[in-house]
C-alpha cells in the first residue's frame, strides 16, 4: 500500500509530501513550491498503488513509467509529446489531421493545465471552452460533441499509458450531463440549396472549384472523399467511390459504392480533367479542411450567411434531389453510401421543396 506523508516547516504549515511505497527504498518527494497540490500528490499515490499491485500479480515489469517531479506535463505537451504521436504509431494516420484540429482549439483553454487535474477542475474549463466555441467560434453541438470525444480520449490514453490511474472525466457523459458539457443535441436539419444559391456559389468561385461544387451537386460526393478518389474511377458514365485501405483510400462506411453519372456530370468531369492534369487524383490535392474553407469563401462572396448551409449541403441537396424524383429508397440508401436506411429516410421529407429538382435536369 502507499500512504502520503505530510511535511511541515516549523510553523507547521505543509511545504510539500512524500509518497512512501512497501516496494521502494527512497520515498518521492513532492513540493508545494514546484506547484504540487494535495489532489495532484494523491494521484500519485494511486498510480504507484496500482503499479505495486500489477508488479506483484506479474502484469507488470517495476520499471513503470510514473508522473514523478518535473514529468508533470501540460494539456498542450502531454498531447503533443505523447498522444499525438501514439495515434500515428496504432494506424489512424488518416484521422490524425482531425483530431489534430481538435487539440489545437482545444489547446486554446487547456493548454497549460496540467494533465492531471481534477475533473471537476477540468470540467469548470470544459465549460469555458464550450462557451468559446459555440459563442465566439459558432460551431455546431455535434462538432462540439465530436471534440468533447477527442478531449476525453486524450485522458483514456493518459490511463493506457500509466501517466493517471482513472480518467478524472470518465463519469460524465454526453448523453447523461449535456447540460453541463454541451447544448441540448439533436438531428441536425438537412439544409440544402436552392438553384439559384448554387448559381452566386458558382459564379464567386474560380472555374476549377465551380466545376467540383456541380459535380458534388450531381454525384452526393462526401469532404473526405475529394481527397480519395482516383482518375481511373471516374468513368464515361459511373463514378466509383473506391474504400481500399491498402492504397490510402477510406471512406466512411468502409465500403465501395458506385453513382451513376447525370449528363451534367459527365460534362464536369472532362471540365475537372482539363483542369487538374497533375497526379492520379480526380481533384486538385487538398486536405480537407481546405476544401471546406474554399467553399466557405465563396459562400461568403456569393451573400450566403455563415449558416446557410456548408460544403455537405452540396450532397445534401443531391440526396434529397434524388427522393424528390422518386427513386426508390433503397437505390438512395446505396448510392448515398448509408450503412442505416433511417439515416436514407430523413431526405424524405424534403421532396415537396418546389424549389429541388432531380439531379439530371439541373442546369446550374
Amino acid at each position: 500500500m502507499a500512504s502520503i506523508l505530510d511535511r511541515k516547516n516549523t510553523e507547521g504549515k505543509v511545504i510539500g509530501w512524500w509518497v512512501a511505497t512497501t516496494s521502494q527504498n527512497k520515498r518521492p518527494y513532492f513540493a508545494r513550491s514546484k506547484g504540487w497540490t494535495r489532489d495532484m500528490v494523491e494521484i500519485e499515490r494511486l498510480t504507484f498503488e496500482r503499479n505495486e499491485k500489477e508488479v506483484k500479480i506479474g502484469r507488470r515489469s517495476p520499471e513503470v513509467r510514473t508522473i514523478t517531479g518535473k514529468n508533470v506535463l501540460s494539456f498542450e505537451k502531454f498531447c503533443d509529446q505523447e498522444y499525438l504521436p501514439s495515434f500515428i504509431k496504432a494506424g489512424f494516420g488518416r484521422t490524425l489531421p482531425k483530431k489534430t484540429n481538435h487539440i489545437k482549439h482545444l489547446n486554446k483553454v487547456f493548454a497549460q493545465e496540467p494533465i492531471s487535474s481534477s475533473g471537476q477542475k477540468l470540467i469548470e474549463l470544459w465549460g469555458e471552452y464550450r462557451d468559446l466555441r459555440r459563442l465566439e467560434d459558432r460551431i455546431s453541438a455535434n462538432t462540439l460533441q465530436n471534440e468533447w470525444a477527442s478531449f476525453k480520449a486524450v485522458f483514456n490514453y493518459a490511463v493506457s499509458a500509466n501517466f493517471l490511474p482513472a480518467n478524472p472525466i470518465q463519469k460524465w457523459t454526453w448523453e447523461k450531463d449535456r447540460m453541463v458539457i454541451g447544448a441540448a443535441t439533436h438531428d441536425p436539419e438537412i439544409q440544402t440549396f436552392t438553384p439559384d444559391e448554387l448559381l452566386a456559389i458558382y459564379e464567386a468561385s474560380d472555374p476549377l472549384y465551380a466545376a467540383v461544387w456541380r459535380f458534388m451537386v450531381h454525384t452526393g460526393l462526401r469532404r473526405g472523399e475529394l481527397l480519395t478518389v482516383r482518375k481511373e474511377d471516374v468513368g464515361k458514365n459511373l463514378l466509383r467511390i473506391v474504400h481500399n485501405p491498402k492504397k490510402g483510400q477510406f471512406i466512411k462506411g468502409n465500403r465501395t459504392r458506385k453513382v451513376p453519372l447525370s449528363d451534367e456530370a459527365v460534362f464536369l468531369r472532362a471540365t475537372i480533367l482539363r483542369g487538374n492534369q497533375d497526379g492520379d487524383l480526380f481533384f486538385p490535392k487538398h486536405h480537407e479542411t481546405t476544401w471546406s474553407k474554399k467553399f466557405k469563401d465563396a459562400k461568403y462572396r456569393a451573400g450566403l450567411a455563415w449558416h446557410e448551409g456548408t460544403l455537405h449541403s452540396l450532397r445534401h441537396t443531391f440526396l434529397t434531389a434524388l427522393a424528390s424524383q422518386g427513386t426508390p429508397l433503397p437505390a438512395v440508401q446505396e448510392i448515398a453510401g448509408h450503412r442505416d436506411i433511417r439515416t436514407t429516410m430523413k431526405y424524405i421529407h424534403k421532396t415537396s421543396d418546389d424549389h429541388i429538382t432531380a439531379p439530371k435536369n439541373l442546369k446550374i
